[in-house]
């Protein structure tokens, strides 16, 4: 059974949802490497003898300029992995007038 992602948007913040029936939350993973947001599930393989956890990777996606990473939140509840995204003072957008030099 593939894992169900769903995407929302709110005005201070993006939301993942991901349930993944069979995966326990001991088993999924959020991860932030090089601006890269990654969630991902373990499976176990076995193979000669020896148990080896593989990644099953779920979302892999950039994070935009205008989300605080730094803020970036998870939680668990009745089977559903919940990361929000909350946006930061960019997400606004950039303003200004520039002069025009003569």
């Amino acid at each position: 059974i593939e894992p169900a992602v769903r995407l929302s948007h709110f005005a201070e913040y993006r939301q993942i949802e991901i349930k993944a029936p069979g995966i326990g939350e001991e088993q999924l993973h959020v991860k932030i490497n090089n601006n890269n947001l990654v969630i991902f599930y373990e499976i176990v393989i076995e193979t000669q003898g020896r148990q080896l956890p593989m990644p099953q990777v779920v979302y892999n996606k950039q994070i935009p300029f205008f989300v605080d990473a730094q803020n970036i939140t998870a939680h668990y509840t009745d089977g559903v992995l919940t990361v929000q995204l909350p946006f930061n003072e960019l997400a606004n957008g950039f303003q200004r007038d520039v002069p025009i030099a003569s």
